[in-house]
């Protein structure tokens, strides 16, 4: 009776310690591991997309309303990224600490300044437009890096007992990604002309000089029409464009017939953590974007 006893003490002990994890919910994969390697094992982070989704349409599922519900923390991309389920979410959470103007809500955009803002009237004639701004920042690692120190400091009054360590797993982690952007810069010289398919690549394209000249979509998220098409044929081939990159979770028949009438290179890449096997990690995505441009050769579909 007495060992009966005693194993049920250690079980329910163990069990307290493993609930006992804060759970921080975030909206897209890449902010969850960028948050993991922030804060580190002694926090549970979730993403509610999953790697080879496109975080611009979610369905609003019960389960996400559950899990949110028990978080301590809720972290979105912002910028409208997630305009279209994160609020019915947040509702179905009932979970008041977590709503927009709340300490438990973070909008990371708070930490960067966004490129492609619109000023003005933004309608649906230009398509799912962003009017804020590109929503795509965290794939520029100098945008990740400001949201990583901004969140670490939200988070380190969030939960106090454990603001030490969160600042020293947040100032380890930085210095490993600073490391490897030397490494990448190195790798990717400036310069080039690269077509893609949504604009999800262009704060990529910013932080290491390469240049952005068109989209593949017509407008953003409407494909492309048979004029666009032509059109981006006089443009691959008067800007000599050096690449066409298409993010993995968007079709490549359009791609392929430009890559028909003019012999550019293909790279599809993945553009959130967990995409694709190669995007294992933050730093693994990185990689496998410079790598989808440094492999990308003429005539041919390289897969990263």
């Amino acid at each position: 009776m007495r060992t009966r006893y005693l194993i049920l003490t250690v079980l329910l002990v163990f069990s307290g310690l493993t609930q006992a994890r804060p759970l921080i919910v975030t909206t897209t994969t890449t902010l969850a591991d960028l948050i993991q390697n922030s804060v580190g094992s002694d926090f549970e982070v979730y993403s509610i997309t999953k790697g080879p989704q496109d975080p611009h349409y979610v369905e609003a599922k019960p389960s996400f309303m559950v899990k949110v519900r028990k978080a301590k923390a809720i972290v979105s991309v912002g910028l409208d990224l997630e305009v279209g389920w994160l609020p019915l979410v947040l509702r179905g959470a009932r979970n008041p600490n977590l709503l927009p103007g709340k300490s438990g809500y973070i909008d990371a955009s708070q930490f960067i300044h966004p490129i492609e803002a619109v000023s003005g009237k933004v309608d649906r004639s230009q398509g799912d437009i962003h009017g804020l701004g590109n929503p795509h920042y965290l794939l520029n690692p100098d945008k990740a890096q400001k949201v990583l120190e901004g969140l670490s400091i939200k988070f380190q009054h969030l939960f106090p007992e454990k603001a030490e360590a969160i600042k020293k797993s947040t100032a380890a982690y930085l210095k490993t990604l600073r490391t490897r952007q030397i490494t990448w810069e190195k790798r990717l010289k400036p310069g080039g002309q690269f077509i893609s398919y949504h604009k999800t690549l262009n704060d990529f394209f910013l932080s290491f000089g390469l240049n952005f000249v068109g989209a593949i979509e017509s407008k953003p998220g409407i494909p492309p029409s048979a004029r666009h098409i032509l059109q981006l044929i006089k443009t691959i081939e008067q800007q000599k464009v050096s690449c066409i990159v298409v993010e993995s979770f968007f079709e490549t028949n359009a791609a392929i017939r430009l890559q028909k009438s003019t012999q550019v290179g293909i790279s599809v890449v993945p553009t959130e953590v967990k995409a694709t096997p190669s995007a294992i990690n933050y730093l693994e995505l990185i990689e496998t974007l410079v790598n989808g441009i440094k492999n990308c050769s003429t005539g041919e579909v390289y897969r990263g």
